[in-house]
């Protein structure tokens, strides 16, 4: 019994060091080099050339972090596209930009990769995108110089061949030397794919009337702009008339004869006080409101605080001598 203990004791122990072992092997492929970071000590030297290299780990899963870098020379496809000047105004298609289209081969030199690694980005893939981007960048701003006026349209395609093959004043190798000196990173070879140019005559001819298109579109811009402000101003006012009617349901609830209140403010603006005295007692409210300044009441005319018409016969006087 205790000699089948120790031989699965033997057999789980030489187990888990072929595991590690088999962990810490690491094959690095031809053209390339391995460069490693440990957890701790951070980035490791020298870089791992060629062949099988066996890296003591200890037990510690996942020590080291392994990057590979390839050394050969590396294809990539740069494509560049860019609007004339009432391209994207006029809404135009892409037979109305310039176009072109490029392979581009690159190397990395092995004394910048560590710099590469910290400076730029661990993740190797993005070494390829960073490069793309920035020739991209350099076609752009050629293009700038080559397209000053409408004259310049039908010069673009041979002003491209010229820079990107290295036949002008300015070239694509020169400029990519200029952006990659301090990265280590170098043009081999650089093959056009396409260069595209819009034809100037039937693109003169859809800019004619763009002073007219530009006019009508503002004052479409115009119009949008004050409806939605109408829209706006609508939802405020709409929101303000919620907030009273919430304030004022509170102050129902606390007292109800707000109402009344309310109602009088309401109709305040339409209604006339009129104060009516007792002497005008009988008086129709007519006469009243449509009494002219200056004019008398009939009460006046009359003397009496009597009603009109009801004016009383003095008592006749009895001469008692007559029979």
């Amino acid at each position: 019994m205790y000699s089948l203990f120790k031989l699965i004791f033997i057999l789980l122990s030489l187990s888990a060091i072929a595991t590690a072992a088999s962990h810490n092997l690491i094959t690095v492929p031809a053209g390339h080099v391995a460069v490693l970071k440990e957890q701790t000590l951070g980035w490791q030297k020298p870089h791992l050339q060629p062949g099988n290299h066996w890296i003591w780990g200890g037990f510690v899963p996942e020590k080291y972090r392994v990057y590979f870098i390839n050394l050969q020379p590396n294809d990539v496809l740069v494509d560049f596209k860019k609007g004339l000047e009432y391209t994207d105004y006029l809404g135009l298609s892409d037979t109305f930009r310039v176009q072109v289209s490029f392979q581009l081969k690159y190397q990395v030199d092995e004394k910048v990769v560590d710099q590469l690694l910290q400076n730029f980005s661990e993740n190797v893939n993005d070494w390829q995108e960073m490069i793309v981007n920035r020739a991209r960048t350099l076609v752009e701003l050629r293009f700038f110089d080559f397209y000053q006026t409408d004259e310049d349209i039908s010069k673009l395609p041979v002003s491209f061949k010229n820079y990107l093959q290295g036949n002008g004043e300015v070239t694509f190798g020169s400029d990519f030397a200029k952006a990659f000196e301090n990265d280590g990173i170098k043009l081999n070879r650089l093959h056009i794919e396409k260069v595209y140019a819009p034809n100037a005559s039937i693109y003169l001819e859809q800019a004619r009337n763009v002073d007219e298109i530009f006019a009508a579109r503002r004052q479409a811009q115009v119009q949008k702009i004050f409806a939605e402000a109408e829209v706006y101003k609508k939802e405020k006012f709409d929101f303000l008339d919620i907030e009273k009617a919430r304030h004022f349901s509170g102050l129902l609830r606390e007292n109800p004869d707000v109402k009344d209140y309310y109602h009088i403010e309401k109709l305040n603006k339409l209604a006339r006080v009129i104060v009516i005295e007792g002497r005008t007692a009988g008086v129709p409210l007519e006469g009243v409101l449509n009494e002219k300044p200056g004019q008398k009441n009939p009460e006046e005319i009359t003397g009496s605080p009597e009603k009109v018409g009801d004016k009383k016969q003095a008592p006749e006087t009895v001469d008692a001598a007559k029979p």
